[in-house]
C-alpha cells in the first residue's frame, strides 16, 4: 500500500503536501507578522488599538446606564410575572395577558441586561470593555 495520500483526481503529489511544508509564523516573530501583513493588505495589530480603550478619561454615560437598568428591572419583573401567568400562578381569568407580558418583558429584560452587564464590566476594568460600547446622547 502506498504510504503517501493520492488524491485519485490530481496527479503527483498530494495537494496536502504543500500545505505541510509551508512554516507558519510564531507569535513572538513580530517584524515577520508586520512583514506578512502589510504585504497582504490586512490589518496590523495596531490599527486595532482604540483611542478610547487607550484613554482612561472616558466619563461613564450615566443617563444610559440608569435606562440600561430601568431596563433590567422591569424586564425581570415582567419576566417573572409572564411565567407565573403561564404556570396558571394566577387565576385563569388573566391566561389571556400571558404572552403579551412575556414578550414585553424579554423584550426589556435582553437590552437592559446587555447595557448592564457592558457598564459593570467597564467600571471593574475587564480589558475589551469600555464606557464607549454603551450608546448614548453625544
Amino acid at each position: 500500500m502506498n504510504d503517501k495520500f493520492q488524491d485519485p483526481h490530481v496527479p503527483g503529489d498530494s495537494p496536502l503536501t504543500e500545505l505541510r511544508s509551508r512554516s507558519r509564523p510564531r507569535a513572538d516573530d513580530k517584524e515577520h507578522f508586520i512583514q506578512e501583513s502589510s504585504s497582504q493588505g490586512e490589518f496590523l495589530e495596531s490599527q486595532y488599538k482604540s483611542y478610547f480603550y487607550d484613554n482612561p478619561s472616558i466619563k461613564a454615560p450615566k443617563a444610559s446606564i440608569i435606562r440600561a437598568v430601568v431596563l433590567l428591572v422591569i424586564g425581570t419583573v415582567l419576566t417573572i410575572l409572564g411565567s407565573l401567568l403561564l404556570s396558571g400562578y394566577f387565576r385563569s381569568i388573566y391566561a389571556d395577558r400571558t404572552w403579551p407580558v412575556l414578550t414585553i418583558g424579554l423584550m426589556c429584560f435582553i437590552p437592559g441586561f446587555y447595557y448592564t452587564r457592558i457598564a459593570y464590566y467597564a467600571y471593574r476594568g475587564y480589558p475589551g470593555f469600555s464606557y464607549t460600547d454603551i450608546p448614548g446622547e453625544d
